[in-house]
């Protein structure tokens, strides 16, 4: 797997979190919509600057599905679940060799996701990203 492999993975990753968020948004109790909305809007802003990178690198950025099965269940366990399949795609983007930037982006947004599923399910992988390990 090639950096912009990865990196395409991990937007397209972003596209369906951004999905989720959204449905989530309107699912979650009122006292938790506005944590619903500040993820939705972190989402938004790692998609953002995943497809600006790629641009840079002179990459055509995966485009967004016409939309996603979003996970069945109680919106804790599926925030768990979106955020650990982010976490999961930059730890992929992490394991390849990559300038400063890159590394910076993905380690910050891994550390966003497992801090995000973390406050909505009470824990967080000890590895985020890298299941089994």
């Amino acid at each position: 797997m090639t950096l912009d492999d990865a990196l395409q993975a991990a937007l397209a990753t972003e596209h369906a979190a951004v999905w989720a968020w959204s449905v989530l948004a309107a699912e979650v109790p009122a006292a938790r919509a506005p944590d619903a909305l500040d993820a939705l809007a972190a989402h938004r802003a790692a998609r953002d600057a995943l497809t600006d990178l790629l641009a840079g690198r002179g990459a055509q950025p995966v485009a967004s599905e016409p939309g996603y099965a979003v996970p069945a269940g109680a919106p804790a366990g599926v925030v768990g679940r979106v955020e650990q399949t982010c976490a999961a795609a930059y730890a992929v983007v992490l394991a390849q060799p990559a300038e400063p930037a890159v590394v910076a982006l993905a380690g910050a947004a891994l550390a966003a996701a497992a801090e995000r599923g973390a406050r909505w399910t009470g824990s967080t992988p000890a590895l985020p990203g890298l299941p089994g390990r």
